[in-house]
């Protein structure tokens, strides 16, 4: 077993605790993909807007979370 969690395994934990909506079930899906263009070798590495959308889409998934926990 490994001693952290995978993505993909994050990503279901917070799905069934409800801490995610589906939309954004579907994001963390898409970051893991660009995440794992950017640290395995691929014939083609991510272009440089890839990056960025990864970048800003988990800046704002955090945003998201902070709010909700501010909230609560």
């Amino acid at each position: 077993m490994r001693p952290y969690a995978t993505i993909a395994q994050v990503q279901a934990t917070l799905r069934y605790a409800g801490l995610i909506t589906r939309q954004q079930r579907k994001l963390i899906q898409k970051f893991a993909a660009i995440r794992n263009q950017c640290v395995h070798a691929r014939p083609e590495p991510p272009s440089y807007s890839r990056v960025a959308k990864l970048i800003q889409g988990i800046e704002q998934l955090m945003q998201e979370a902070e709010q909700r926990c501010g909230d609560a």
